[in-house]
């Protein structure tokens, strides 16, 4: 028996940067380069922007074959990207890693599809054979500041009428490391089905495309985990075959705009948002539109050294701005508790972020104690904290520091 395993680690595609998205197909890695003697300004001012992170797409092939080292039973590639982040090595590590668990969990299905092809070739009653293929590729759809959207594609044939494809997003935070979930890039599943699903349905009857029985008004299979890959656009929903329609259909994209979805998206569109990602959060009551959206830290009066928090006073309750300088601080809010004599007798935790990103801001609504605290902030960074308490403060046109 043969079995050949062919891997080449090739420069497929481009090399590209967080801060700018490249199409097209790269040079051929043979070719070479051409050198200036002189350095010129551009130069200078394009070493001076070097992109902080670089992508570059590798690929491996993989070849089985029969026992008599003749019959080609399955053929495949798997094209991934390997990421470098000079100046953030830990949030390069993990995003390596998972296409590194990608790739073992690759070689281990392809191995598994070619047992299955022996077995099937003991017990065939032709001679004629179709090789079977698996082809696994990921591509980038979106690369910004903080994120690096991928589309993952897939293709198997098992020697049936037609190869079945599947498509998935992978989306990753570049200063975390972190893959995001559904609930780390929208406020939650069902906000985001009630935005989008109405414009999903919308497109889906301009088309004219129609759904298998008892999916007629009913799309939210397409908004789930991975179903969905950000883009320049806006967010794009992925309807896989079989899904709603269909083989003959294909696979259907449906994208809605940020604009669409700019109150329950928690980050960045463009780079003109100052403050980037916003975490709200409403200790006490429903969550209302006014807490949601984008924050400018420019319109906020107050300086920002190690940490900071301006409030904004209500009739009932107050907005607190929370914004750690020190990317990775990490941020605790407390219920204060009281003993029967009133004196303070500890605390327990209603909610904490680790790990905080460098635009971080928390905007909390609570209602106030008039003289002690009902609850109380800790910032964590190193050895350092600091902490303050939510209390009443009188009334004020600005935003007011409350630091302790």
């Amino acid at each position: 028996m043969k079995k050949m395993l062919l891997i080449s680690m090739v420069i497929l595609l481009f090399l590209t940067s967080c801060n700018e998205k490249e199409t097209g197909v790269a040079p051929d890695v043979n070719t070479e380069s051409k050198e200036t003697a002189v350095t010129t300004q551009a130069e200078i001012e394009e070493k001076a922007e070097a992109p902080k992170c670089k992508i570059t797409f590798l690929k491996e092939e993989t070849e089985f074959y029969d026992d008599q080292e003749i019959l080609l039973l399955l053929s495949g590639q798997f094209i991934y990207p390997e990421v470098s982040i000079p100046e953030n090595s830990e949030a390069e590590r993990l995003i390596n890693e998972y296409f590194s668990e990608e790739k073992a969990k690759y070689h281990v299905e392809a191995e598994k599809m070619y047992l299955d092809s022996l077995e099937l070739l003991e017990n065939i009653e032709t001679d004629y054979w179709n090789t079977f293929i698996y082809d696994k590729k990921y591509s980038i759809e979106f690369l910004g500041d903080e994120l690096v959207s991928f589309l993952c594609h897939t293709d198997i044939y098992l020697g049936g009428v037609h190869p079945t494809p599947d498509e998935h997003g992978v989306i990753f935070d570049i200063n975390s490391g972190k893959r995001l979930s559904l609930t780390d890039v929208f406020t939650s599943v069902s906000d985001l089905r009630a935005a989008v699903l109405p414009r999903i349905g919308e497109i889906i009857k301009e088309e004219g495309d129609e759904p298998f029985g008892g999916f007629e008004d009913d799309f939210s299979p397409i908004v789930d985990e991975g179903t969905f890959v950000i883009t320049d656009d806006g967010v794009k929903f992925i309807c896989n075959v079989y899904v709603l329609f269909p083989y003959v259909n294909g696979i259907k994209y449906y994208t809605v705009s940020f604009d669409e979805i700019e109150k329950i998206y928690l980050y960045s569109d463009t780079e003109s948002h100052s403050f980037s990602r916003f975490y709200p959060f409403e200790i006490d009551g429903e969550i209302d539109d006014s807490i949601l959206g984008f924050a400018d830290t420019r319109e906020f009066s107050c300086p920002y050294p190690e940490i900071d928090s301006c409030i904004i006073n209500g009739e009932d309750r107050h907005s607190y701005y929370i914004i750690p300088a020190n990317e990775g601080s990490e941020l605790i809010i407390e219920h204060v508790l009281y003993d029967e004599n009133g004196n303070e007798s500890g605390s327990e935790v209603f909610k904490s972020f680790k790990n905080t990103q460098k635009d971080f801001c928390l905007k909390i609504i609570c209602p106030m104690a008039e003289s002690k605290a009902l609850y109380r902030v800790t910032i964590l960074f190193g050895a350092k904290k600091a902490s303050f308490d939510l209390i009443y403060t009188v009334s004020s046109e600005k935003p007011v520091k409350m630091i302790k």
